[in-house]
């Protein structure tokens, strides 16, 4: 069995392709090499052939800004994809495409709005690109004018609430962001500390 290196998180300042914990765990090196140029939330061009360095946790882009944004662009993508896709299929059926749309295709983003800080998600290639995608998906369902395009008045905004608030439950990933990356923050934060178990301490990942 071969020793294991010390831990880098005590030398930040190791770049990942020397760190010996990643060599002595076998991680491969990740990175995403763009397809087409891509302005990240600074307003840094990169051009396409960039290649950007990071990793990918469960799904969840790691690394540079603009890494995290061309990964959640190409998902944005496919999300997009899917539903014209889908709503071709299903174009001679409504009730079968709004049950697609509202209990499987909105909620495609729904793991990264937890993980990926709102910036991110409030990309116009990325949350609002998905938003528009949905919206023009429901638009085919509904009369003309219901639901205008660039217009954000009562109707939309009431089209956009849960079901339970006499909304229609077709949500927004750019509005939601936010409240569903503070609430895993919060579930995460709750397990750093030591709490009490049936019979015991369980101790938390970061004990205070």
């Amino acid at each position: 069995m071969r020793p294991r290196p010390p831990c880098p998180a005590a030398f930040p300042w190791w770049p990942a392709w020397l760190c010996p914990w990643r060599q002595w765990a076998g991680i491969p090196l990740g990175g995403h090499m763009l397809q087409r140029a891509l302005v990240d939330s600074i307003g840094t061009l990169h051009a396409a052939g960039d290649f950007l360095g990071g990793v990918t946790v469960a799904g969840v882009p790691v690394g540079t800004d603009a890494f995290v944004l061309a990964e959640l662009r190409q998902t944005a993508d496919q999300i997009v994809s899917d539903l014209q896709t889908t709503s071709s299929a299903l174009r001679d059926d409504p009730q079968a495409l709004w049950a697609s749309v509202y209990y499987s295709m909105q909620h495609r983003f729904d793991d990264r709005l937890r993980h990926v800080p709102p910036h991110f998600v409030n990309h116009r290639e990325v949350g609002h690109r998905i938003d528009e995608a949905v919206m023009d998906v429901v638009r085919g369902m509904t009369y003309s004018e219901m639901l205008p395009r660039g217009v954000v008045g009562f109707v939309h905004r009431r089209f956009r609430l849960p079901a339970r608030m006499r909304g229609c439950g077709i949500r927004s990933v750019v509005d939601v962001s936010y409240a569903a990356y503070c609430a895993c923050f919060v579930e995460s934060v709750e397990r750093m500390l030591d709490r009490w178990g049936h019979q015991s301490v369980i101790p938390g990942f970061f004990p205070m």
